[in-house]
């Protein structure tokens, strides 16, 4: 339950507070399935958050939502991508691998939830 708030609280103010300077939403058959948020820092775009419903996984729209942003980054001159996950995710390490993303730093990072 932790998780899901933490996660409705991040796309919340994504959407709506300016966390992202952009946000790309996908739906199919009128759901929402599939979200992408982006930061542009110092001329560098982050991919904050892909996020696809676990009901749409594995029908593309993973790639379609990276590629969305990824076109909308370069129309903003961005040069540069970085995408941060953790390395236990090892099916989000394997998606940004297979969409072209190379490893360029590993950190552990300790957390534990309550």
């Amino acid at each position: 339950e932790d998780s899901i708030y933490l996660y409705e609280t991040w796309i919340r103010n994504s959407i709506f507070n300016g966390y992202a300077n952009e946000c790309f939403l996908l739906f199919k058959d009128g759901v929402l399935a599939g979200i992408h948020t982006i930061k542009i820092k110092d001329g560098v775009g982050y991919t904050d958050l892909i996020g696809v419903d676990k009901n749409h996984q594995n029908m593309g729209l993973g790639k379609t939502l990276l590629y969305m942003g990824i076109e909308w980054m370069k129309k903003q001159n961005v040069k540069n991508i970085e995408v941060v996950t953790e390395a236990e995710n090892i099916s989000a390490t394997a998606f940004y691998q297979k969409n072209g993303f190379i490893v360029k730093d590993l950190e552990l990072i300790y957390h534990k939830h309550f």
